[in-house]
């Protein structure tokens, strides 16, 4: 029986036998995982300090009225949640490709 959701990049456009290739040789694994912890990593670092300043460490902006924060912090969210879920998905890659 055939899998309804296909796995992370195992989609329409993976070899038919699962295995993508250059030039005829498989591509080990390490050539996503290490770009991807480095990316993942970097992108932490990078939304930490907006992270922090909510909790009072370091200097904030000033708001003009608590709706203008809670604006920010919507629209702050899903930036800072993305190095989280990169390092997830390479430890997921990790895992299942080693």
């Amino acid at each position: 029986m055939q899998r309804v959701l296909h796995t992370a990049g195992e989609g329409a456009l993976a070899h038919p036998a699962g295995q993508p290739e250059v030039g005829g040789r498989r591509i080990a694994p390490w050539a996503a995982i290490v770009p991807a912890a480095v990316g993942g990593l970097g992108a932490t670092a990078f939304w930490a300090p907006v992270l922090l300043s909510w909790f009072g460490v370091g200097g904030s902006a000033g708001f003009s009225g608590g709706g203008w924060e809670v604006l920010a912090r919507v629209c702050n969210a899903p930036g800072m949640l993305w190095g989280p879920l990169v390092l997830v998905l390479t430890y997921v890659c990790y895992v299942r490709r080693c």
